[in-house]
Order: structure tokens, then C-alpha cells, then sequence
């Protein structure tokens, strides 16, 4: 009767920072006909096995009568940042028969400004013989020297960024982040990226466009402002085999370059001169 659990209006959302999150499900037809919920239980747990087994560790909403199945708010116990928690919901129907979902989960992103460890990074004064309009690579280069559990990489690029590691680009997204007030607040993305790094030397790299954070006018101008010139805060954390973690942080030591963009603006395109380009900028 259950087909699909989200939470935030996603389906195992990776990278959450909302405290008290929704939650929702769908029903999958069936042979039976107009079939309703009359009530629903909401079970959390910080693991799977406890979930499967009907424990609720983290919040348990106990039996609450009620056809609603979307928008219903956490209520338990207070999340933590970059925590994994599971969770399944039971209905019942108008004839009182149980339906119980598969057991789900998402992910929790960082919570507190004191889980960031990066500083932002930026391009540095521009000399009098640069051109201005350039946009900037970033990059570092860190090692793996034990076995991984897992890697997670989160990221804020101002205006808009591509993320390269080990000269693959990560995720699938453009034009991250979204569009914000930038001086009220800043969006950031979270990306698995275990399956990208291998053991030995790494490189992380980052283009940096202008985006709406910066815009410079030019060819064609609608609106023309300047939060100041691109930017960015990457934060990658390392979970290895043996319980250890470790840190890989944007900071002062990063290298950086010009791009092959000699131009971008978000109303007059970009300029691109092949010339610039440097071959394994994102490779180590």
C-alpha cells in the first residue's frame, strides 16, 4: 500500500539542516478500491536494524488518527549534524488492515556554524595589468593513506561554482547554489564523493563564476550589483576504516589561477580563450 517515503519532499535527501523536518508518503495502487488511511505511525531510529525491528530510538509518534500523509513535522528527540537517522511509517485503513513501508533514511547536514572548519577563499588583489573580468581556479592537493568508510564534501561556491576531484566533475547540478540575498544568508550543497577519491595523493579543484553574487555588466546590463568577487568554502571530511577522521578545508594555503573564462556575466554571457587552459589543474 506504501510506495515511496520523503522527507523535506525528498526521497533519502542527503545533507539536510533542517531541524524539525516533514515527512510524507504515497500509496501504490492496488486490487482494492477506494481504500483510505485512517491512521499513521511515524518510527526514527538511528539504525536499521532497530527501525526493521519496530524500535523507536529517535521519536516514535505512536498511533495518530488522521488521513493526512505529507507535511507532518519531526517531533522527537534533537537532530545532530551529519547524522544518518532511518525511519518507516505504518498505516492503517478504513478496515483497520496494517500496511508498514520499507525502512528509509536521510542524512543530516551541518547544524552549527562552529561544524564548519573552512574558510573562505577568494581571489587575491588583482594587479593593476589583470584583467578584472578573469575567473578564478582553485585547488588542492591532500592524501589518503588508510582505507575509507566514507567521504563527504560540502561546498558553497559564490556566485556559481563547477567542483572538479581527481578530474571528475562531482554531482550533476548547474548553477549551484540557488539565488539568495547573499548578505542574510548562503546555500551550500553535500555531496557523497567516497567512490571518487582512491588511496594516495588527491586534488581538489573549483571553478568560480560570477553568478548573481557578482554582477559586472558589460555587453548587456538589466541589473548591475557586486556582493564582491567569486568566493568559496569547501569542507571535506574523511572517515576511515579504523574510526579515525580527517579534515580537508579551503584555506590560505589553496592554489589559484585564472581561468580560461576571461568573462562571465549572467546577462552577457562568457568569453572563453582555449589558450589559458591548464591540462591536470584538477588532477594531482
Amino acid at each position: 500500500m506504501i510506495k515511496d517515503l520523503f522527507v523535506e519532499g525528498q526521497q533519502c535527501p542527503f545533507g539536510l539542516d533542517v531541524g524539525h523536518p516533514d515527512f510524507g508518503w504515497s500509496f501504490r495502487s492496488s486490487q482494492r478500491r477506494s481504500v483510505k488511511q485512517t491512521a499513521y505511525r511515524i518510527i526514527v531510529s538511528g539504525t536499521q536494524e532497530e527501525v526493521q525491528d519496530g524500535t523507536a530510538g529517535i521519536w516514535d509518534s505512536g498511533e495518530i488518527r488522521s488521513a493526512r500523509n505529507m507535511h507532518i513535522p519531526y517531533e522527537g528527540k534533537p537532530l545532530e549534524s551529519r547524522k544518518r537517522y532511518y525511519w518507516k511509517v505504518q498505516v492503517r485503513d478504513q478496515d483497520n488492515v496494517l500496511s508498514e513501508s520499507a525502512v528509509s533514511w536521510w542524512q543530516m547536514g551541518l547544524l552549527r556554524s562552529s561544524d564548519w572548519l573552512a574558510q573562505w577563499i577568494g581571489t587575491p588583489e588583482i594587479g593593476p595589468d589583470a584583467d578584472a573580468g578573469s575567473i578564478p581556479l582553485f585547488r588542492n592537493e591532500f592524501t589518503v593513506d588508510r582505507p575509507l568508510a566514507g567521504a563527504v564534501l560540502y561546498i558553497c561556491g559564490l556566485g556559481h561554482y563547477e567542483l572538479r576531484l581527481n578530474g571528475l566533475k562531482v554531482g550533476q547540478r548547474v548553477l549551484d547554489p540557488g539565488w539568495t540575498h547573499y548578505d542574510k544568508s548562503c546555500l551550500y550543497a553535500v555531496h557523497d564523493v567516497t567512490g571518487l577519491l582512491r588511496q594516495g595523493q588527491n586534488a581538489l579543484g573549483a571553478i568560480v563564476g560570477n553568478g548573481f553574487y557578482n554582477v559586472t555588466g558589460g555587453r548587456y546590463t538589466k541589473f548591475k550589483h557586486s556582493f564582491g568577487r567569486p568566493k568559496c568554502l569547501i569542507q571535506l571530511e574523511l572517515s576511515y576504516t579504523d574510526g579515525s577522521k580527517a579534515f580537508v578545508t579551503s584555506s590560505g594555503e589553496w592554489m589559484t589561477a585564472c581561468a580560461p573564462l576571461t568573462f562571465s556575466c549572467m546577462y552577457g554571457g562568457e568569453d572563453y580563450d582555449a589558450r589559458l587552459e591548464q591540462d591536470g589543474w584538477d588532477l594531482p
